[in-house]
C-alpha cells in the first residue's frame, strides 16, 4: 500500500507478487494485482513519443499486463464470488478494452450486473451499470436501468432532487467515457482481442 501510494509500480507489482504467493486465498490481493497490472500497462503507452510506435516487446509487456489484470480479476471473483467488489473490479477491467477486445461489452454487463445482483441496495452498482449502456450508446437501456432506482425505492439514498438529471450528468462527466482510452495504440497494433468463455468460464484475450 505504501509503494502504490507513492506511486511506485513496479515495486507495488513485486511486492503484490509475494503476497499472493504468501497469501494465496486473498482475494483482495487478487483485485488490487488486477488493477496495477492494467495501471502498468496504461503506463507503458503512455510512454509513447508522439510520431514513434511502440516496439514488439513492449506491444507483448502490455498485452502480457492485460491478461494478467484479467486473470487477477478472474480469480478474485473464484474465491470470493459472492463479494461484489470482485465483481466490479472484473467489470472494471473490461470496461476498459470496449471497442478493442471482441466480447468486451458483453463481459462488461454481465460482470456489472453480477455485481448489481449481489449489491441491489447499493446505487453506485445502478449508476455503474447503466454507465455501461450509456458508454455503448443503448440510452433506453440505460434509463430502464436508473429507472430501478426508483422501483426499488432507492431514491433517497441519491443526492439532490432531480436524480434524473444527476446520473446523466455524472457519466457525462466520467472521464473514462467519451475519451481515447490509453491502451488503444497499443492494442490497435496488435489488433483485435477475442475474449472466450462465459462468467464462469475463461476471460483471457487470445
Amino acid at each position: 500500500l505504501v509503494a502504490a501510494s507513492q506511486n511506485q509500480g513496479l515495486q507495488t507489482y513485486d511486492l503484490e507478487v509475494q503476497a499472493i504467493k504468501m497469501f494465496p486465498y486473498r482475494d483482495v490481493y487478487y483485485r488490487a494485482f488486477s488493477q496495477t497490472n492494467l495501471a502498468l500497462a496504461s503506463l507503458l503507452v503512455t510512454q509513447r513519443k508522439d510520431g514513434q510506435q511502440l516496439s514488439p516487446e513492449v506491444q507483448q509487456n502490455i498485452l502480457t499486463l492485460i491478461q494478467q489484470s484479467i486473470n487477477a480479476g478472474r480469480t478474485a471473483t473464484s474465491i470470493a464470488p459472492l463479494t461484489a467488489f470482485n465483481w466490479n473490479n472484473l467489470s472494471a477491467v473490461y470496461r476498459s478494452l470496449i471497442g478493442f477486445g471482441e466480447n468486451a461489452d458483453k463481459f462488461t454487463l454481465l460482470t456489472s450486473q453480477q455485481a448489481l445482483a449481489l449489491d441491489p441496495n447499493n446505487p453506485q452498482q445502478y449508476i455503474d451499470y447503466g454507465g455501461v449502456y450509456y458508454q455503448l450508446g443503448n440510452y433506453d437501456e440505460a434509463m430502464n436501468v436508473y429507472l430501478q432506482l426508483e422501483r426499488d425505492n432507492l431514491l433517497d439514498w441519491v443526492e439532490g432532487t432531480d436524480v434524473y438529471n444527476q446520473l446523466i450528468n455524472k457519466i457525462k462527466n466520467d472521464e473514462s467515457i467519451g475519451t481515447v482510452n490509453v491502451l488503444e495504440v497499443a492494442l490497435k497494433l496488435k489488433g483485435p482481442i477475442v475474449f472466450e468463455g462465459s462468467v464462469e468460464g475463461s476471460f483471457a484475450p487470445t
